[in-house]
Formats: C-alpha cells, sequence, structure tokens
C-alpha cells in the first residue's frame, strides 16, 4: 500500500504540472495536450490486453513493470527538452499506470478474502488518491526550489526506492521459512541415517 501511495504521488506531478513543466522548457502549451494522446491510447491497449497479461505475468510482476516504467518516465520528463521526444515518453503512462492498476487490483482479487475484497479494492484506489494528497503539499512546499524538473526527478527517485521495496516483499514471500528448512533438512537427514522411529506393532 505504501508503494501505491507513491504511485499516486508521482501521477499526480504528471497531471498537475506538466502544462507547466512544459512551457517552462519554453514550448506552446500544446504540447502538453499532444503529449497525453500516445499515453492514453497505450493504457487503452494494455487494459484491453489485461487478460493475456495476467496469463503471462503474476500480478506482482505486473506492479514492477508500472513502477519501472514510472521510474523511467519520470527520470526521462526531468531531462528531455526537446517537445517529441518529451511527447513519446509519456507513452509510458501506459505501463507506468495500466500495468499497475491491473497487477494491483488483480493481486487482490486473489489475496483478499472475498468478504472484505471489495473494502480491499476501496482501499487501493484511496491510496492513489492518499499520495496525491501528499503529492499536492510536496509541490507547494518545492515548487518554488527546484522546479519542474526538479519535482519530476525527485519522483523518478521516490519511484526506484518503492521498485526496490517491491522487489524486496518479493523476494521475501517466496523465500523459504529459515525455521521450517531446518526442521525439514534435519528430518531427512535423521531419516538417511535411519534414527526414524518404527511404528509400533499393534497387540
Amino acid at each position: 500500500l505504501a508503494v501505491t501511495v507513491v504511485q499516486g504521488s508521482t501521477l499526480f506531478l504528471y497531471d498537475s504540472l506538466f502544462a507547466i513543466h512544459v512551457t517552462s522548457l519554453g514550448h506552446a502549451v500544446r504540447w502538453a495536450g499532444i503529449a497525453m494522446v500516445p499515453g492514453i491510447l497505450l493504457e487503452i491497449g494494455v487494459m484491453v490486453a489485461a487478460p493475456q497479461l495476467l496469463r503471462r505475468w503474476p500480478p506482482t510482476g505486473l506492479l514492477l513493470a508500472g513502477l519501472v516504467a514510472a521510474a523511467i518516465r519520470w527520470g526521462l520528463t526531468a531531462v528531455v527538452t526537446a517537445p517529441l521526444p518529451l511527447v513519446a515518453v509519456q507513452a509510458l503512462h501506459g505501463l507506468s499506470f495500466g500495468a499497475y492498476w491491473i497487477g494491483g487490483v488483480e493481486l487482490l482479487r486473489q489475496r483478499a478474502p472475498e468478504h472484505i475484497r471489495a473494502s480491499a479494492q476501496t482501499l487501493f484506489f484511496s491510496c492513489f488518491w492518499t499520495g496525491a494528497l501528499l503529492s499536492a503539499g510536496l509541490v507547494a512546499a518545492l515548487m518554488d526550489l527546484v522546479g519542474t524538473r526538479g519535482l519530476y526527478a525527485l519522483g523518478a527517485v521516490l519511484t526506484a526506492m518503492a521498485t526496490l521495496a517491491l522487489l524486496r516483499v518479493m523476494r521475501r514471500s517466496v523465500s523459504p521459512d529459515p525455521g521450517l528448512l531446518a526442521t525439514q533438512r534435519g528430518g531427512e537427514g535423521a531419516h538417511s541415517r535411519g534414527l526414524t522411529t518404527p511404528p509400533r506393532k499393534q497387540r
């Protein structure tokens, strides 16, 4: 959920600042509108392909793809200045939002008990809005200090940290419990030495 808050906060940077960012680079504001087109088209494509994607990738894989795409997107948005490449970068919205959203919804569907599944999904949606509110405060505090390029760079750093956090959670979720593993190995060793207790004969 904390990772989703970060993802929501960085997406708010795009929604609230991109037009300002484009004009601060000396380009006409229409480029901000043009930049929305490839991202929306790719997002629609990702949503339509959701069943195929979920057959090929686990939900956590889609979450990870969304975070990686977001980190790349915000990092490039911070450094790219030419209008056409800047528009092309925003095509990553299809993954940074679309893939992440599909993965999150599916993960909750699989893991949340049925009687609280709707509440779990509501919490997931709320994390996006919580991130947006936090991002609004961040923008207000840092805009004059670092400008839009600095804020997008900060978004890239935060998303990269969220990606590492998700990877750590994924590794822990697939790692065997050390105590259980030791118990299993001990049992296997005793069995190999003939130390297992034979079954008692019934009288």
